[in-house]
Protein backbone atom coordinates (compact mmCIF):
# COMPACT_ATOMS: atom_id res chain seq x y z
CA UNK A 1 0.00 0.00 0.00
CA UNK A 2 1.30 3.49 -0.76
CA UNK A 3 0.79 6.40 1.21
CA UNK A 4 -0.60 8.29 -1.30
CA UNK A 5 -3.72 6.57 -1.58
CA UNK A 6 -4.28 6.92 2.13
CA UNK A 7 -3.33 10.42 2.11
CA UNK A 8 -5.01 13.67 0.46
CA UNK A 9 -2.15 15.72 -0.20
CA UNK A 10 -4.42 18.10 -1.97
CA UNK A 11 -6.55 18.62 1.38
CA UNK A 12 -3.58 18.73 3.79
CA UNK A 13 -2.10 21.50 1.47
CA UNK A 14 -4.98 23.40 1.47
CA UNK A 15 -5.77 23.42 5.48
CA UNK A 16 -2.41 24.81 5.65
CA UNK A 17 -2.86 27.21 3.53
CA UNK A 18 -6.17 28.52 4.96
CA UNK A 19 -4.41 28.30 8.11
CA UNK A 20 -1.69 30.49 7.62
CA UNK A 21 -2.87 32.88 5.06
CA UNK A 22 -5.74 33.34 7.08
CA UNK A 23 -3.69 34.10 9.99
CA UNK A 24 -1.20 36.67 7.93
CA UNK A 25 -4.03 38.40 6.38
CA UNK A 26 -6.04 38.78 10.49
CA UNK A 27 -2.55 40.28 11.23
CA UNK A 28 -2.47 42.61 8.96
CA UNK A 29 -5.76 43.95 8.88
CA UNK A 30 -5.44 44.51 12.75
CA UNK A 31 -2.39 46.51 11.98
CA UNK A 32 -3.58 48.66 9.43
CA UNK A 33 -6.74 48.59 12.19
CA UNK A 34 -3.89 49.82 15.23
CA UNK A 35 -2.29 52.04 12.53
CA UNK A 36 -5.43 54.12 12.01
CA UNK A 37 -6.38 54.41 15.32
CA UNK A 38 -2.81 55.56 16.42
CA UNK A 39 -2.69 58.39 13.40
CA UNK A 40 -6.08 59.85 14.77
CA UNK A 41 -4.67 60.02 18.23
CA UNK A 42 -2.14 61.57 17.08
CA UNK A 43 0.75 59.79 16.83
CA UNK A 44 3.90 60.82 15.25
CA UNK A 45 4.18 58.59 11.65
CA UNK A 46 8.10 57.77 12.79
CA UNK A 47 7.04 56.14 16.13
CA UNK A 48 3.92 53.95 14.12
CA UNK A 49 5.64 50.60 13.58
CA UNK A 50 6.88 50.09 16.83
CA UNK A 51 3.69 51.39 18.69
CA UNK A 52 1.69 48.91 16.01
CA UNK A 53 3.89 46.11 17.00
CA UNK A 54 3.18 46.85 21.00
CA UNK A 55 -0.31 46.78 19.95
CA UNK A 56 -0.57 43.51 18.47
CA UNK A 57 1.93 41.79 20.60
CA UNK A 58 -0.44 42.52 23.49
CA UNK A 59 -3.12 42.09 21.70
CA UNK A 60 -5.33 38.77 22.87
CA UNK A 61 -7.55 38.94 19.86
CA UNK A 62 -4.95 38.14 17.64
CA UNK A 63 -4.04 34.66 19.39
CA UNK A 64 -7.74 33.90 19.37
CA UNK A 65 -8.31 34.72 15.81
CA UNK A 66 -5.21 32.84 14.59
CA UNK A 67 -6.17 29.81 16.88
CA UNK A 68 -9.70 29.92 15.11
CA UNK A 69 -7.60 30.02 11.54
CA UNK A 70 -6.05 26.85 12.90
CA UNK A 71 -9.51 25.12 13.30
CA UNK A 72 -10.67 26.15 10.20
CA UNK A 73 -7.80 24.52 8.13
CA UNK A 74 -7.96 21.35 10.43
CA UNK A 75 -12.17 21.43 9.15
CA UNK A 76 -11.45 22.13 5.51
CA UNK A 77 -9.04 19.74 5.77
CA UNK A 78 -11.15 17.05 7.02
CA UNK A 79 -14.02 18.67 4.63
CA UNK A 80 -11.79 17.77 1.68
CA UNK A 81 -10.52 14.19 2.55
CA UNK A 82 -13.72 13.32 3.40
CA UNK A 83 -12.31 10.07 5.16
CA UNK A 84 -9.95 9.81 7.87
CA UNK A 85 -10.45 13.75 8.69
CA UNK A 86 -8.60 13.61 12.26
CA UNK A 87 -5.58 12.40 10.64
CA UNK A 88 -5.28 14.88 7.87
CA UNK A 89 -6.13 17.74 10.28
CA UNK A 90 -2.84 16.33 12.39
CA UNK A 91 -0.89 16.51 9.10
CA UNK A 92 -2.05 20.09 9.04
CA UNK A 93 -1.22 20.67 12.65
CA UNK A 94 1.79 19.99 11.93
CA UNK A 95 2.37 21.43 8.49
CA UNK A 96 1.49 24.75 10.06
CA UNK A 97 3.34 24.10 12.68
CA UNK A 98 5.65 23.78 10.65
CA UNK A 99 5.41 26.94 8.36
CA UNK A 100 4.80 29.14 11.84
CA UNK A 101 8.06 28.07 13.36
CA UNK A 102 9.75 28.63 9.99
CA UNK A 103 8.08 32.52 9.76
CA UNK A 104 8.83 33.06 13.30
CA UNK A 105 12.51 32.32 13.31
CA UNK A 106 13.33 33.73 9.70
CA UNK A 107 11.49 37.15 11.04
CA UNK A 108 13.92 37.18 14.12
CA UNK A 109 13.11 38.67 17.64
CA UNK A 110 10.57 41.02 18.31
CA UNK A 111 11.24 42.96 21.60
CA UNK A 112 7.33 43.73 21.61
CA UNK A 113 6.31 40.06 21.43
CA UNK A 114 6.03 38.11 24.93
CA UNK A 115 6.99 34.59 24.68
CA UNK A 116 3.63 33.57 26.23
CA UNK A 117 1.94 34.09 23.39
CA UNK A 118 4.61 32.45 21.01
CA UNK A 119 4.69 29.38 23.16
CA UNK A 120 1.00 29.28 23.35
CA UNK A 121 0.87 30.07 20.16
CA UNK A 122 2.75 27.21 18.65
CA UNK A 123 1.61 24.58 21.04
CA UNK A 124 -1.81 24.80 20.47
CA UNK A 125 -1.82 24.32 16.49
CA UNK A 126 -1.74 20.86 16.12
CA UNK A 127 -4.28 20.20 19.23
CA UNK A 128 -6.46 23.51 17.42
CA UNK A 129 -6.10 21.72 13.89
CA UNK A 130 -7.29 18.20 15.27
CA UNK A 131 -10.24 19.86 16.72
CA UNK A 132 -11.10 20.93 13.32
CA UNK A 133 -10.92 17.77 11.81
CA UNK A 134 -12.97 16.21 14.92
CA UNK A 135 -15.63 18.88 14.02
CA UNK A 136 -15.35 17.95 10.10
CA UNK A 137 -16.43 14.37 10.88
CA UNK A 138 -19.22 15.40 13.26
CA UNK A 139 -20.77 17.77 10.77
CA UNK A 140 -19.83 16.36 6.95
CA UNK A 141 -22.51 14.18 5.30
CA UNK A 142 -23.07 10.81 5.74
CA UNK A 143 -20.97 8.71 3.18
CA UNK A 144 -23.03 7.53 -0.02
CA UNK A 145 -22.84 4.09 -0.84
CA UNK A 146 -24.20 1.02 -1.51
CA UNK A 147 -27.92 0.69 0.80
CA UNK A 148 -28.08 -1.91 2.63
CA UNK A 149 -28.95 -5.44 1.86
Amino acid sequence: MSLNRKLSFTAILSGVGLDIGCSILITAVLSVYHAILLLTQGVPESELGARVSELLAASTWLLFASSFCTVLGGFVTGWIARNRQVRHALYTGIGSLTVGLGLLLSSGANPYVSRLYEVLGLASVVPLALLGGYLSTILSPAPKGPKGP
